[in-house]
């Protein structure tokens, strides 16, 4: 037998199964509210139609082999046994269509509203029988199917754990890895390939708009949609396609990158070059090579983004095929980002292909400019059909929501009909089911208050936060959304633990304990994450790289911190938990001033028994927010030689004890600090020349700057970057590029400038060939 026809035959069957179960749901549906009940009826219809429509997206996603000829068999006998009862099920399908609701209708008012056909009491009770005979004979198919699926999950590990070794570049040395400090975004791939469920994105990357892009030459593909529709999900499961469609040709190269609203070093144009680099070389059989010339000629700094642009391009031009996927767009620093990405689809390389993912947005549209065919929005009946999947899936999968099986119709269908292609919202209200009794009286209660859109979700919940846990709550989502970088479990332990009013310190008392406590303070606003953090350990055998796992906190989803940040949490009784950038930035700056001010790390060295003590040490002392708000300026003049400290803790991981903190005079001093002399000064407590830090003789002026001083104060900064230039694996993640070629930290101005809504030029020239040169090029 061949198992591919027979496969075939099963998908006809299972499709006529779900167009006629669905044309019944839709059917009874619409007399809801009338007087007329079949409620149980068309929740089992709506509890068979998931059913068809999991087995349908269970038998697309995979391919049969030749020796599963077995497992064909049973499903294939199991499937037919339903074929009298789909074919008596299509028969009420078409009586029911001659039904006319006015015929219908007519007839309840003359009979005093006996019911009418298809609403006998005995019509409702045969078609329950037979859906209830139709869904125990699926459930063996559908058992028999995920059993054999283990094995596939296992081959899917494999293939993403494959996956994950191309795009690492292990083979390129890790002199050069360090000093490119490329991004590592299969953090991000492997949290979003954990959110997949059996079936999901199958219709993209099956349709027509996915295949043209594999295929055609220069292809371009945007992937758009609202927050919290799965846009990052389904970039995962196209990078998993592509992958597939590589298979081990190494002419093929395929490389990825996820912007990230929390985490800056995951939001600019030379962040996003470096990592596609740095995996398209990874693929290449001489790797080093280029990447070794780079590093010769720019070894103190990051290459300038012209110059990645341009290695980029050489790159491609070394495969056959390249494929690029960028999910998130709409979280990067969108203008300079957007202007890459032009750039490259200008080259106009027949072997380069492009996809990403964003919301929609007039600036990135107006920039992308794609074509009808290069255009794929995620607001569409599939999206709908996903959604059904997976709140199928979660209900019969996870522990806590087993327990409601007995009202798993009813939990489907509403929300299933509320969701509005919005899976995060799906997701909310799974979890609040998760902590509802099992009683029908409170289910009741619960899917009856359902709110209506995520602002409402998120407001309940924030509200919903018991009031002496509030501040511990607004703190943790401050830290969350405003850090630079994502923040362990333990560098946030401490970061909670900090007392900010008097006696201001770390108070042990306040520690938390593991990240269970952060989601009971913010439950559903926040997950656990992890880093991937490469340690060198030196042993008899030389020095090998360990890679070490760390756990870490992030917000959620991007919604949640957009509606924290927005004018309309403002106007709802979650107005507590309002935030603003400035201020967030500072009270962060604050928290970590405070923290390098304790006795036990203020007093000695940074080195690895304090950061072991201290896990906040590092992050405090290179806190780049410090100097972007504008907080620094404050920590600096209220003592010169402490702020210069905390200045070299920017930029060094290795300081000596700090000097003596002291509070700021009332009146702006315009007295000079001499950084040379600051640091010249041999530490308290340790030898002269512990630490040496290579410096010019520079003095800063406190005072404010007044416009004619502009050159002068650059001037200041240019020599202030020579006194502290950072090493490269230990660069803080945002940074400006200085004329000098080496890094600044960015001013107030350029912060603002990147928060604020980025607009199109509102020429439409897109990938800088227009709409008739594109269409000319097919």
């Amino acid at each position: 037998m061949d198992p591919f026809s027979a496969a075939a035959g099963i998908a006809g069957l299972i499709s006529l199964g779900v167009q006629v179960t669905g044309s019944l749901v839709k059917f009874y549906t619409s007399y809801k509210g009338q007087e007329i009940d079949a409620t149980r009826t068309t929740a089992k219809l709506q509890t068979l139609l998931s059913t068809f429509q999991l087995i349908q997206a269970t038998l697309q996603s995979r391919t049969f082999q030749p020796n599963e000829q077995d497992l064909i068999k049973n499903i294939e006998s199991s499937i037919h046994q339903c074929d009298e009862l789909i074919h008596e099920l299509e028969e009420e399908c078409k009586k029911c269509e001659k039904a006319s609701a006015t015929s219908i209708n007519a007839t309840i008012r003359a009979t005093g509203r006996r019911a009418a056909y298809p609403f006998r009491q005995s019509t409702l009770q045969k078609l329950d029988e037979a859906i209830g005979e139709i869904l125990q004979i699926l459930s063996l198919a559908l058992d028999v199917l995920q059993l054999r699926d283990h094995k596939n999950i296992q081959d899917d590990i494999a293939e993403l754990k494959s996956l994950l070794e191309v795009v690492r570049a292990t083979q390129v040395s890790a002199t050069i890895r360090t000093w490119f400090n490329a991004p590592d975004v299969t953090i991000n791939h492997n949290a979003a390939c954990a959110k997949r469920h059996p079936g999901r994105g199958i219709w993209f990357v099956k349709g027509s708009a996915f295949k043209n892009w594999l295929t055609r030459d220069n292809s371009f593909l945007w992937l758009n949609g609202f927050a919290g529709c799965g846009k990052s999900v389904l970039c995962s499961t196209a990078i998993q396609y592509t992958f597939r469609h590589k298979r081990s040709d190494p002419g093929v190269g395929i490389a990825f990158f996820y912007f990230t609203f929390n985490d800056e070093s995951k939001q600019d144009e030379s962040a996003m070059l470096r990592a596609l680099i740095l995996q398209l070389s990874g693929q290449l059989s001489d790797p080093q090579t280029d990447l070794a010339r780079l590093h010769g000629s720019y070894s103190t700094s990051v290459p300038p983004v012209t110059l990645l642009i341009s290695h980029l391009r050489q790159l491609v031009q070394k495969f056959n095929q390249v494929y690029i996927l960028l999910d998130a767009l709409d979280e990067s620093q969108r203008e300079q980002v957007l202007d890459a990405i032009e750039t490259m689809l200008n080259w106009s390389l027949t072997r380069l292909h492009v996809l990403v993912t964003s919301r929609d947005e007039p600036d990135i549209r107006d920039s992308l400019s794609p074509l009808e065919d290069e255009d794929v929005t995620m607001r569409n009946a599939e999206i709908d059909q996903d959604i059904s999947y997976f709140i199928s899936d979660q209900l019969n999968t996870n522990r806590k929501l087993r327990k409601l099986r007995a009202y798993h119709d009813r939990i489907q269908k509403l929300l299933a009909e509320r969701s509005q292609g919005v899976f995060r919202w799906v997701e909310c209200q799974l979890k609040s089911l998760m902590e509802c009794p099992q009683s029908e009286y409170y289910l009741d209660q619960c899917l009856q208050s359902l709110p209506r859109t995520l602002d409402e979700t998120y407001e309940r919940i924030l509200c919903s936060i018991n009031k002496s846990w509030i501040e511990d709550a607004r703190r943790i989502l401050t830290l969350l959304c405003f850090s630079s970088r994502p923040l362990a479990v333990q560098e946030l332990i401490d970061a909670v633990a900090i007392q900010l009013h008097e006696p201001a310190g770390l108070n042990l008392r306040r520690r938390l304990h593991d990240a269970d406590d952060f989601r009971l303070l913010c439950p559903g606003l926040i997950d656990v994450g992890a880093k991937v953090n490469n340690e060198t350990h030196v042993d008899s055998d030389g020095s090998k790289e360990i890679e070490r796992i760390v756990p870490t906190l992030r917000i959620a989803h991007f919604s949640v911190q957009e509606y924290l940040e927005s004018d309309r949490i403002r106007e709802q009784q979650a107005d507590a938990f309002a935030l603003e950038s400035a201020s967030a930035h500072a009270e962060i700056a604050e928290i970590c001033l405070v923290y390098l001010l304790e006795p036990g790390l203020s007093s000695g060295t940074l080195d690895q028994t304090a950061l072991e003590e201290f896990p906040l040490a590092r992050f405090a002392a290179r806190f780049s927010g410090c100097v972007g708000s504008g907080a620094f300026a404050a920590v600096y003049s209220a003592s010169g030689a402490f702020g210069v400290w905390v200045l070299a803790g920017i930029h060094h991981s290795n300081l000596p004890p700090a000097p003596a903190y002291s509070p700021p005079p009332p009146p702006p001093s315009t007295a000079p600090v001499n950084v040379e002399s600051v640091l010249d000064t041999p530490p308290r407590g340790s030898a002269a020349g512990a630490v040496t830090i290579a410096t010019t003789t520079t003095t800063v002026d406190r005072s404010f700057p007044t416009p004619d001083d502009e050159e002068k104060e650059e001037e200041e900064e240019e020599a202030l970057d020579e006194a502290f230039i950072p090493p490269l694996s230990t660069a803080p993640a945002v940074m400006t590029q200085s004329r000098a070629g080496r890094k600044r930290a960015p001013t107030m101005k350029a912060l603002e400038a990147e928060k604020a809504p980025k607009r199109g030029t509102g020429q439409g020239k897109g990938r800088g060939r227009g709409r008739a040169g594109r269409e000319a090029e097919r």
